[in-house]
């Protein structure tokens, strides 16, 4: 019997036997048909709309705190906001604000496109709530841990302040932001955006 190919090797199939200038037609054709890959695009490219929506607000939050003096430094639990660059109490409003609008964004847009979830809304509301706090508590002091080993060994070998903290800042938000997405899209595909299946036409009529 012969083996089915998988998904790649349909799409290296189909997009090299695809007619010049209809490759691109291919492609999302490819996308629609296959679900999963269609949910990991449809999650990528709304996780950037929201990111940009995230910045934006944050941004704006974060110059008005600043132009009316709201930057005491300010320190709780995982959360330091006490350099000057942070922003202080400005900068942790910032933070808290943008990132409600973008978690806020993201649920409904995944909820409605992405997986096209016909699960409980609360239940997925809350559980998505959930979720975003313990990425959000588990990022910060992920974050904090890897940039303080990072910046811990290049001061070691005698690199300098600036290139270090732009490093070591880089790199730990560039982990914790892609273990933070794998989390909320598996957590999201799998728990709280379910998709239940419809019963089917003989199981209704077993039902009534």
């Amino acid at each position: 019997m012969e083996k089915k190919p998988n998904a790649l090797q349909e799409w290296k199939k189909g997009f090299q036997n695809a007619e010049k200038g209809k490759k691109g037609k291919f492609l999302v054709e490819f996308i629609k048909t296959h679900e999963d890959l269609r949910q990991v695009v449809f999650f990528f490219l709304f996780s950037l709309l929201c990111f940009a929506a995230e910045m934006a607000s944050f941004y704006a939050i974060y110059y008005i705190c600043r132009s009316v003096s709201y930057d005491a430094p300010f320190s709780w639990f995982v959360f330091d906001y006490t350099a000057t660059e942070s922003g202080g109490q400005g900068g942790f409003l910032a933070f808290l604000i943008s990132t409600a609008i973008a978690q806020a964004l993201t649920f409904v847009l995944n909820r409605k496109k992405t997986f096209n979830a016909n699960n409980n809304v609360v239940f997925s509301a809350i559980m998505y709530a959930i979720m975003v706090v313990i990425i959000v508590v588990m990022n910060a002091a992920l974050c904090g841990i890897i940039k303080d080993g990072i910046a811990s060994a290049m001061l070691r070998g005698n690199c300098g302040e600036s290139i270090t903290d732009f490093i070591s800042g880089t790199v730990s938000k560039m982990v914790g932001g892609a273990l933070a997405w794998l989390i909320s899209f598996f957590t999201s595909k799998f728990v709280i955006m379910r998709k239940k299946k419809e019963p089917t036409r003989e199981k209704r009529e077993e039902s009534v």
